[in-house]
């Protein structure tokens, strides 16, 4: 890789690995920006083996990257942490991270991370939709970047072909029938389930045996990791389409809210346990 482009793609390609990390700061020595460099390879190691001494080193360097940074962040402050908070609020190993944008306020949409794209790599980007998602926002090549969804609007961007990137979703039981055909749904890590919007007519509420269903019969969610339902009470007969879905990794942790957990000892406890031995499905 030649270019800083090139190397912003492959580290948001591989945001787990330090790899691509370290190969750009040997690039950001080369092309003049030594506190930059510096500051991936200690919060890399920082990660990894953590220890006074890399502390002093990363305040050391952070104070000197912030002599020359706070501009490039001036339109970041909007939606993180105020920046009097520090740079180091800023990054993760090394990288920006954890930026969350709203859909409903205009200096706060993804539009507003343009100029970086290319120029630093954004990761863990949070993303609240709200009940105003259009066609424009849909269209949005910068919902790659999105890895958090969260809000009433979340089911009408997950069709969108640009979300890429998502990996965890927080969204409402009238949302999943949308999580059947969404392509985003198959690299989902985690998933939190809500009991049904408020604004949804009595009629299209979404019964917990429903939600248990939606869930259970679909084969995107083969690589989820974490299911957390919090629709009350989820009732014995939810729990055993759950315990019975054919596409659910028997390595889910999942978790329910405490009035829905079967009590320890009892035959839907065991099953539970037995399908999902993670904790803490049982109460």
């Amino acid at each position: 890789m030649t270019d800083r482009a090139a190397f912003v793609a492959a580290i948001e390609a591989d945001p787990d690995s330090d790899l691509p990390r370290l190969a750009w700061a040997d690039w950001l020595d080369d092309h003049g920006e030594p506190e930059r460099a510096e500051l991936i390879r200690v919060q890399c190691e920082l990660a990894r083996h953590p220890s006074p001494k890399l502390r002093g080193r990363e305040r050391a360097v952070l104070n000197a990257l912030g002599r020359v940074w706070p501009a490039g962040l001036a339109g970041l402050r909007a939606f993180n942490l105020p920046f009097r908070q520090g740079l180091r609020n800023y990054f993760r190993r090394g990288c920006l991270h954890g930026f969350q944008f709203y859909t409903s306020r205009p200096h706060t949409r993804l539009t507003a991370a343009a100029p970086y794209v290319g120029r630093e790599p954004l990761l863990d980007v949070c993303l609240f939709a709200g009940r105003d998602v259009g066609r424009r926002q849909l269209a949005n090549p910068l919902l790659r970047l999105v890895a958090f969804l969260h809000g009433s609007g979340a089911s009408r961007l997950l069709p969108s072909r640009h979300m890429t990137g998502l990996r965890h979703l927080h969204c409402r039981a009238d949302d999943l029938q949308t999580l059947l055909t969404a392509p985003a749904a198959t690299r989902l890590v985690s998933l939190l389930v809500e009991w049904t919007s408020p604004w949804a007519e009595e009629s299209e509420k979404v019964p917990p045996v429903k939600t248990a269903r939606l869930l259970a019969d679909n084969p995107r969610l083969a690589a989820l990791q974490e299911l957390m339902v919090l629709v009350e009470p989820f009732g014995e007969e939810a729990l055993r389409v759950l315990i019975g879905s054919p596409h659910l990794p028997t390595t889910l942790k999942l978790e329910l809210p405490t009035n829905s957990r079967p009590r320890r000892g009892t035959a839907l406890a065991r099953a539970l346990r037995a399908r999902f031995p993670g904790p803490p499905a049982v109460g």
